[in-house]
């Protein structure tokens, strides 16, 4: 009978510690549908070089880990898979395919890129979480690896997802003047034309913010660096708010 077996496993401990591989390795596993659980459980038997010879009943495994041989409980497995805890959060700096489909990709945190560009990918953005519509997701990637025919597969949608959400989720952290917490009332607005006139007043608002109201600078501000705007638009956001609590 073999025994129960112990082990001592390294694993990543950051989304930035993962591989090309690794990163869509977890992404297939999310295009499939597994749970959080199941996700790390996975991860962790593939990243670590586990192999599964056989099932002992419905909660332990024969395995396998380099020339030893032995018993794993399910129970094990999870407790450990708990070290990849961060894959259920979103990855807090930009994580990216460099290519897809042959295409190259822009820059991962979108520096340089022209603000017009980014205004397109919020709204598309925007617009996929109230609709879950992945054909928006295909649209985002033909800005992202500027290729209007770009075809994904499952795998390649979460990831052009992932990207951008971490995208967002870097810029909340650094404008944090700018970017407030998301209306929850807009979260009844499945497509609606509420939900477009909303996401158009907030573009046109930024738009007047960069020039000032001067429309004969609006194609000028529209090819500024994205972050070059985003960062007067926070200075900004920041001077309204303390003007806003002078005349409380």
């Amino acid at each position: 009978m073999e025994t129960a077996i112990s082990f001592s496993l390294s694993l990543p401990k950051a989304w930035d510690e993962l591989t090309t591989a690794q990163q869509l390795y977890v992404y297939f596993l999310l295009s499939e549908g597994y749970d959080a659980a199941a996700i790390r459980s996975f991860c962790l038997i593939r990243w670590s070089g586990i192999k599964v010879l056989a099932t002992q009943g419905k909660h332990n495994f024969l395995v396998q880990l380099g020339k030893q041989k032995g018993i794993l409980s399910a129970s094990q497995v999870a407790a450990a898979a708990t070290e990849l805890s961060f894959l259920n959060e979103l990855p807090p700096v930009p994580i990216k395919a460099e290519s897809i489909d042959g295409h190259e990709s822009l820059p991962a945190d979108l520096m340089g890129v022209p603000f017009e560009k980014y205004l397109c990918l919020d709204n598309l953005y925007q617009g996929f979480l109230q609709t879950q519509d992945e054909d928006i997701i295909r649209q985002m990637a033909a800005i992202l690896y500027d290729a209007e025919d770009i075809r994904l597969n499952k795998t390649q949608t979460v990831a052009v997802f992932y990207w951008f959400a971490s995208v967002k989720t870097m810029l909340r952290s650094r404008f944090t003047h700018l970017f407030q917490p998301f209306d929850p009332k807009l979260g009844n607005m499945l497509g609606s034309a509420s939900l477009s006139i909303h996401l158009q007043e907030s573009m046109d608002a930024q738009i007047r913010a960069l020039t000032k109201g001067d429309v004969t600078k609006e194609a000028e501000v529209l090819q500024l660096d994205t972050w070059r705007a985003l960062t007067e638009l926070n200075a900004q956001a920041k001077e309204y708010e303390e003007l806003r609590k002078i005349n409380k």
